[in-house]
């Protein structure tokens, strides 16, 4: 089975591979903030999420955000983004609006999803960073969160 793994910066292990192709962060902001009019996240129904991923060899910084409209009236427990390409990979930004796990119902959750996590060439070594964020669309106080990574398959 071929996997990456990634460190976090609180040193913890985290492996993209086949049968584990997601990681974010269950607890990424509280509904209780996130909800709040004034904090900025929801505007006339309308959320922005991102991701931001570092790849080191190549140098290079890739960027994607993705708009949930009428995020209010959202009805399944998760919404996936479209795929896009960073660092030769393919990922997908994945939101559970009412939490996901030990968080449910209480935080909102974002997790980076590795699609093609299959198809990942053996032994080779990847450098990567990435940030998940929403995006404060009043005041620019966004909330993000960063995993610092590296990995290397069988």
């Amino acid at each position: 089975m071929e996997n990456y793994c990634f460190v976090e910066s609180d040193g913890s292990v985290k492996r993209f591979h086949e049968m584990k192709t997601e990681w974010g962060f269950d607890q990424l902001l509280s509904l209780e903030t996130f909800n709040d009019a004034s904090k900025g996240y929801p505007v006339k129904d309308c959320c922005v999420f991102g991701a931001e991923i570092f790849v080191i060899k190549p140098t290079r910084k890739w960027e994607l955000h993705s708009m949930i409209k009428d995020f209010s009236k959202l009805d399944k427990s998760s919404y996936l983004s479209k795929a896009f390409t960073a660092g030769r990979r393919s990922w997908r930004i994945k939101v559970y609006p009412k939490g996901n796990a030990e968080a449910k119902g209480d935080s909102l959750s974002v997790f980076l999803e590795l699609v093609d996590g299959d198809k990942l060439p053996p032994k080779k070594t990847v450098w990567a960073e990435y940030k998940l964020r929403v995006l404060d669309q009043r005041h620019d106080k966004h909330v993000e969160e960063t995993i610092h990574a590296t990995g290397r398959s069988p």
